[in-house]
């Protein structure tokens, strides 16, 4: 039993894989020889255990049940099936609560059998186990007509009727099977009435209309993917990054080199059961993309120095990857998050008119380059391009709401001359040369205002004046 079970496991793992990738050549020759294989083992459990007298009776009843039911016209097998057990064509009808006329025809083979219809009929004839495929299983269902016509056939119908292509293995597989459905519910009678010759002109005129909508949604929407994932990949590549994607196309490995080290970084953006036609769902696998705290790495100068190439991760981090957002964001036009690349001076504007000091904010300054700033003190008016503590106090709230911080953390990384909390270390959020600077800093000797500037503005503009005049932040143990 243990090496007939592993097989059994094998032959499912592999059946999955094979769903998964669509492949329904493998699937059927898969599902083939795992059937093949339960049979067998459960044939001999009987023989060991001494039931398989029961076990030979039901089985072969199933599978002359289910084999009348995939073909009820061969042999007349369904209409024998229904006499052994008993069953006039009247009772049974009444039984499975539709017209005698309507059970007549899938005895006959002139209508194919419901999956629901299929079931309560194998109930009936004493079948124990499931006799007709699933309702999502459209591969049993091929033919849905005496004559001969395919669900192809209806696709390639559809296709002419709308003047698009139909993708049935693809994002909308569902929705294509039952748009396939709905058209055959309306035509089927119709081709069984007629000849074959006239078989497309009749699928033609009774094609429904709500079909036809839903067929240009699933085309609609599939352009909308093609569209967002090529505009993706132009801008990632005008940014300086390689895309290499899978054969599904909804993943994508993404690769940046370092000119100045020759180091190259990578990013998996997984966009695995995310519609491409969503903004919101490039948005939030850029977001996951950039979430990691490790990254991939290889090559470059100096690579067993680990201090050096940390360094150089910290960089790819803080000045390359936390931008892709962005990047995807503008490229599929997705909302931005609110700490993205806004600019300072046009939220400022917008959120006070009356202040004339908006217009003086540095144009080019975001709200990811203020936050940087906060650390140098008396610096942050430079980079602000106002000098005023009003306009500063501002800026700071909203880089506290915008981040999740309390005004106070923003104010007092600003007094202390250290990261706001939760944004890096210090190499990553100012480089070597300003940490250096940062570092060796004497600060504002003589000033003792830290008490004072949280309560008065006077003091905080003063307090400013001075950083600005010794130019270096004043620390911790200076001010206490």
């Amino acid at each position: 039993m243990w090496n007939e079970g592993i097989a059994m496991a094998q032959t499912a793992y592999a059946l999955d894989e094979a769903v998964k990738r669509g492949d329904t050549a493998r699937v059927d020759e898969l599902a083939g020889l795992l059937s093949r294989q339960v049979r067998d083992e459960v044939s001999s459990q009987a023989e060991q255990g001494g039931w398989y007298e029961e076990y030979d009776r039901a089985t072969n009843l199933d599978e002359r049940v289910s084999e009348a039911l995939r073909d009820p016209a061969h042999d007349r097998q369904l209409q024998r099936l229904r006499r052994e057990a008993g069953w006039r064509l009247p009772d049974m009808a009444e039984a499975l609560g539709i017209p005698l006329s309507q059970y007549k025809s899938y005895e006959k083979g002139e209508l194919p059998i419901p999956p629901d219809v299929a079931q309560s009929i194998a109930k009936r004839l004493g079948a124990s186990g499931p006799a007709a495929p699933d309702s999502r299983d459209y591969q049993a269902k091929e033919t849905f007509c005496n004559i001969r016509w395919m669900r192809d056939d209806i696709v390639t119908a559809i296709e002419h009727a709308c003047g698009v292509e139909l993708d049935r293995n693809g994002t909308d597989a569902d929705e294509v099977e039952s748009i396939i459905d709905r058209v055959i519910d309306e035509v089927s009678r119709g081709l069984h009435e007629q000849s074959i010759v006239e078989g497309w002109d009749i699928i033609d005129t009774l094609m429904p209309d709500d079909a036809i909508e839903r067929v240009k949604a699933v085309a609609e929407r599939d352009a909308a993917r093609a569209e967002a994932r090529t505009n993706v990949i132009k801008a990632l590549d005008e940014a300086g990054w390689r895309v290499h994607g899978n054969d599904a196309g909804d993943m994508f490995t993404l690769t940046h080199r370092n000119p100045h080290t020759d180091r190259e970084f990578c990013v998996v953006l997984d966009m695995r059961g995310r519609d491409m036609a969503d903004p919101q769902a490039w948005s939030e696998a850029a977001q996951l993309a950039i979430a990691d705290d490790s990254v991939l790495w290889r090559g470059g100068l100096r690579k067993d120095e680990m201090n050096y190439v940390k360094a150089d991760i910290d960089r790819f981090k803080a000045e390359v990857r936390r931008h892709l957002p962005d990047i995807i964001g503008h490229a599929v036009d997705a909302p931005s998050s609110p700490s993205d690349g806004e600019h300072v001076r046009d939220w400022y504007m917008r959120a006070f008119p009356d202040d004339e000091l908006g217009a003086q904010i540095a144009p080019s300054l975001t709200f990811d380059d203020a936050l940087t700033a906060v650390p140098r003190g008396g610096g942050f008016y430079d980079v602000l391009g106002v000098g005023d503590s009003v306009v500063r106090e501002r800026v700071f709230e909203e880089l506290a709401e915008r981040n999740s911080l309390t005004y106070e953390d923003v104010y007092e990384a600003w007094l202390d001359g250290k990261p706001v909390p939760g944004h890096g270390l210090l190499d990553t959020v100012y480089g070597h040369d300003v940490y250096d600077e940062i570092a060796s800093g004497k600060g504002a000797k003589g000033i003792s205002l830290n008490g004072e500037a949280a309560a008065s503005r006077q003091a905080a503009n003063q307090l400013a004046n001075a950083m600005k005049r010794n130019d270096a932040p004043v620390h911790d143990e200076e001010i206490r």
